[in-house]
């Protein structure tokens, strides 16, 4: 009987063993996901903040080109009203050609999120084919 006592003693103390190296095992492996989870916000906080830089650059450049744009179609509406003041050109009119370019704007637009109206194929134009069929040989 004592031998069975002694024995049972040790796989008691065996499984206090255990159980306790169970606990050990399981606080490292918490402690070592909890590491892994601070180092993946680490590199989402670093890929973050760069894709906020490249944010702000992407927006700047769209600013940059809307203004370009709109410098570029006043330069249009300047040399047609000068070679219309020289003579040289009785058409298209103001009109015409804020019409055309509307018109090329919604074309290039229309296949993304910002287009603004619909326009049939045999509508849609690029500034450059919008010019040519304004009837003013240029």
């Amino acid at each position: 009987m004592d031998s069975i006592n002694a024995e049972d003693s040790r796989h008691q103390a065996d499984a206090a063993s255990i159980e306790a190296a169970m606990r050990t095992a399981q606080a490292r492996l918490s402690e070592a996901e909890a590491d892994q989870n601070r180092a993946q916000e680490a590199v989402d906080a670093q890929q973050s903040l760069s894709l906020l830089d490249d944010l702000r650059g992407e927006a700047a450049a769209l600013d940059d080109l809307a203004l370009t744009l709109i410098q570029k179609y006043e330069q249009v509406k300047d040399i047609t009203r000068a070679l219309r003041g020289l003579g040289a050109l009785a058409r298209p009119t103001q009109e015409l050609i804020r019409t055309a370019a509307r018109r090329a704007l919604d074309a290039h637009l229309m296949f993304s999120d910002l287009r603004g109206e619909f326009l049939a194929p045999g509508e849609r134009r690029t500034v450059q084919r919008a010019r040519r069929g304004l009837g003013c040989g240029c």
